[in-house]
């Protein structure tokens, strides 16, 4: 699972997202916003690989940042991945 968040718009939960799932989602909200952010659980390495093929970068990891209930009830490192729109 990641979340993406939009600067000065919505907040979208992508659950098991592919390429073909999260481009769309990119290109209609990227209409408005300035940027676009998204992160996911640091071992969750098919949901890093498709928001770098969606056009995000990795900007980092954010430490104890993300709770995952499913794996933990402490919060949990995370990467952040990210495109400035305009």
């Amino acid at each position: 699972m990641s979340e993406v968040e939009v600067r000065n718009g919505p907040r979208v939960t992508l659950r098991a997202p592919t390429v073909d799932d999260a481009q769309p989602l990119f290109e209609r909200i990227a209409s408005d916003p300035y940027r676009v952010s998204a992160y996911c659980h640091v071992d969750n390495t098919g949901s890093a690989r498709v928001l770098e093929r969606s056009g995000l970068a990795l900007e980092g990891r954010l430490v104890r940042y993300g709770m995952f209930p499913n794996l933990s009830s402490e919060p949990q490192d995370c990467l952040l991945f990210g495109k400035a729109l305009r």
